[in-house]
């Protein structure tokens, strides 16, 4: 039965289209329509349209009848591809470009009757458009040649392009200063802190050919932290720091986790973006219970020395994972904090290996793990690369 029904769809839908039975768009002034959307109003026709002989009905008119037109109402349309529109086109343009199909331009032009000029950049796309166009049955469509042509003979067509940015017109660098606070509880039986960051915000402006502009690229250096409580009893302060991030948009590089799984929270400022070879080891400071403060962790500092350091807080463990993918080559090792210092624990090697037989990939996985004081492997096996 699936056969016989899917034949009885498939006529209704070809009659439906037959009949010229679309979706309903709304109409604006100029003639443009957006598509419609969520709509169940139909708009039957009353009968299918003739076939159209495209080559006797194209017209390409001169400058002097497309002036006249243009004191009238018309669509002027442009047939270039979008990104050649952007850079520059005739004033009152709309963009619609030579290869769409004919439902999006039926949808983009509802009504059928209105005059539409259309040019491009030599005259060659806008050829292709104003034949589309006429076989969808458009009625009065107009070749009005290319945009080069237009410029060179025409002053009274403007050039909706904007003016040529140079050197002159970029900003100066500029250097301001930042003074950021945040306030938070590290553990519940603690006051909350505010911790200050300071330092400067460079902004470097350069031209961007292009885009016709320019762009900005902003720099954060960190230079002081300070931390203190509410009612001024506590107070610690961390100067001569060196950071160099983007993070204007969040709290520039400052966060905060339980590094070491005493339940109370320490704290983490990133020293650099991070890329291949660029990794700075991280500030940490991790709270001492005993002291009632905050203590920089060197170890800590190490570890995270062209790496990324993450917590694992179901295995209680620190995770440091050194990736260099385009040399073929993943590092991961967990850590265990005992007596005030990370043990490493695992080891997890990814190495890039080819088969020198059938020439494929494949990542030679190496496990290890510290058993009787020393590191051992555990597990040794391969993968065929996916990619």
């Amino acid at each position: 039965m699936k056969k016989p029904i899917a034949l009885i769809l498939t006529f209704v839908f070809t009659f439906m289209i037959s009949c010229g039975i679309v979706p309903a768009g709304t109409l604006s002034p100029s003639g443009i329509t957006a598509p419609a959307e969520n709509t169940e109003e139909i708009i039957p026709a009353t009968e299918t349209p003739p076939a159209v002989d495209v080559e006797s009905e194209y017209r390409k008119i001169t400058r002097e009848e497309a002036l006249e037109l243009m004191s009238g109402g018309v669509l002027l349309v442009d047939a270039r591809p979008y990104r050649e529109y952007e850079k520059g086109h005739m004033e009152n343009a709309v963009s619609l470009p030579y290869d769409k199909n004919g439902h999006y331009i039926e949808t983009f032009i509802a009504d059928k009757n209105i005059t539409i000029l259309v040019y491009c950049q030599d005259g060659k796309k806008s050829v292709v458009l104003v034949k589309k166009l006429i076989g969808l049955g458009y009625t009065g469509v107009f070749d009005i040649g290319g945009y080069d042509e237009w410029l060179a003979k025409d002053e009274k067509i403007k050039e909706d392009r904007p003016a040529k940015i140079t050197q002159k017109d970029v900003p100066e660098d500029t250097v301001e200063p930042i003074d950021f606070s945040v306030t938070m509880r590290i553990h519940e039986d603690l006051p909350e802190f505010t911790f200050r960051l300071e330092g400067t915000c460079e902004i470097e402006y350069s031209l961007n050919y292009n885009r016709n502009g320019y762009t900005s690229s902003e720099t954060t250096r960190i230079s002081k932290l300070t931390i203190t409580d509410e009612d001024g009893g506590f107070y610690q302060e961390f100067a001569g720091l060196d950071t160099e991030t983007r993070w204007t948009h969040t709290i520039y590089g400052l966060s905060f986790e339980d590094y070491n799984f005493d339940g109370y929270l320490d704290i983490e400022l990133r020293r650099h973006m991070g890329g291949t070879m660029l990794n700075f080891p991280n500030y940490y400071w991790l709270w001492d219970v005993s002291e009632e403060k905050f203590v920089m962790n060197e170890q800590l500092m190490e570890i995270s020395d062209g790496s990324m350091v993450y917590v694992d807080e179901e295995s209680k463990q620190l995770i440091e994972s050194f990736v260099r993918l385009s040399n073929g080559y993943t590092t991961t090792c967990h850590y265990e904090y005992e007596d005030g210092f990370y043990v490493r624990v695992k080891i997890r090697e990814d190495r890039f290996e080819r088969d020198e037989l059938t020439d494929e990939i494949y990542w030679h996985v190496t496990v290890s793990e510290l058993i009787d004081g020393e590191m051992r492997v555990v597990e040794d096996y391969y993968v065929e690369d996916e990619d």
